[in-house]
């Protein structure tokens, strides 16, 4: 499948979790795949898996707390492939806990990874994805990811589900400054996803199946590790991987999707659209 033939895709913190998991997606539907992070180990095992799948992957070593350091990468990764169409902002950290037990260092890392950095990798870019989007391909895309926990924010999340709600608050309205443009802006919210960002969270069986309601689990028999949509729970996000707690307490729904190809929706095969398929673990 190469539906993305000839695009050129830049990806921050590509080394892991979802960034790579993106990078890895995209490569395989064609797209050429600018890896970007701070560690050089990591993203050379990340671009060796590209290029085992037959891809190609530029590494550029940076650090998206620094606004040089990204428009030099930025600006390399354009002049490598000569343009950019997509741009996924993948970058995020979370120092989880009581508010009363964080420290400055922990919250201002937190804003410049999860905030600053979306906007110095989208303020380098944003002339690239409009120059991309008045080129053949008529469009481009500036995707960021963003956290269900800006809409269902628990204990000691707080400031982590803060730099989320700025994220979502800034893309729509950067979404109505680009649309005219051709340029689409998306966030995408997952629930809890099984990343090194989240392995030191609390895991366990939720309270549906300690109870016996979890339908798996009834049918089955199975015993409490084995996985089901509550399986993985996490006091901080609710009942398990990508999913948030609905409007009554126990009720769980699917993330939500901001933003996605509303007025400036294309036909066609992007690899992007509302039918993607799952990005590989």
């Amino acid at each position: 499948m190469s539906c993305l033939a000839g695009v050129s895709a830049l990806i921050t913190w590509a080394t892991s979790g979802i960034g790579r998991a993106a990078a890895l997606e995209l490569s395989a539907l064609g797209a050429q795949v600018a890896l970007m992070a701070r560690g050089r180990a990591a993203l050379r095992a990340t671009g060796l898996a590209v290029a085992e799948r037959g891809g190609t992957a530029v590494e550029i070593v940076e650090d998206v707390t620094d606004p040089a350091s990204v428009r030099a990468a930025v600006e390399h990764a354009a002049a490598v492939f000569g343009s950019l169409d997509i741009v996924v902002n993948s970058a995020g950290t979370a120092a989880l806990g009581p508010f009363a037990d964080g420290t400055a260092q922990q919250w201002q890392a937190m804003v410049e990874t999860n905030l600053l950095g979306a906007l110095y990798t989208a303020g380098a870019a944003v002339e690239h994805l409009k120059a991309a989007a008045a080129g053949p391909r008529r469009t481009a895309d500036l995707i960021t990811i963003g956290s269900v926990a800006r809409h269902a924010a628990k204990a000691g999340t707080g400031v982590y589900a803060a730099t989320k709600s700025a994220v979502a608050s800034w893309s729509e309205g950067l979404r109505q400054e680009l649309e005219p443009h051709g340029v689409r802006v998306a966030v995408i919210e997952p629930g809890l996803v099984d990343t090194a960002l989240t392995a030191g969270l609390p895991r366990g069986p939720c309270g549906a199946h300690r109870a016996g309601r979890c339908r798996r689990h009834r049918l089955h028999g199975h015993p409490a590790p084995a996985p089901c949509r509550h399986a993985g729970r996490s006091p901080a996000y609710g009942h398990g991987p990508l999913s948030v707690v609905g409007p009554r307490p126990g009720v769980a729904r699917q993330p939500r999707r901001r933003h996605l190809y509303r007025r400036n929706a294309r036909p066609g095969c992007t690899g992007l659209g509302r039918r993607a398929r799952p990005l590989p673990s």
